[in-house]
């Protein structure tokens, strides 16, 4: 599945949704997912695939400290693998 820019703060607030964080781990979320995907304003260029690479990994560390165990799990099952 492919999301455009402009979704993917929808697609940040639908997935607090689906794993039922609370308030706290919301703002969290919401807040390390638009430092993932900051807007683009046209000219400026597309990060590199090892810069992504190296932004998704330091995502994925803070998401272990943000969710529990088990939100955790839940988080990988609903996003595809990003390595495949």
């Amino acid at each position: 599945v492919q999301w455009t820019l402009d979704e993917q703060p929808y697609f940040g607030e639908k997935i607090t949704k689906d794993l039922s964080l609370n308030e706290k781990q919301t703002a969290d979320f919401m807040k390390e997912w638009k430092a993932l995907f900051p807007k683009m304003d046209g000219q400026a260029e597309m990060p590199s695939m090892e810069e992504m690479q190296k932004k998704f990994e330091n995502f994925d560390k803070k998401l272990k400290e943000i969710l529990t165990e088990e939100q955790y799990k839940k988080y990988h099952e609903m996003i595809p693998n990003r390595e495949n």
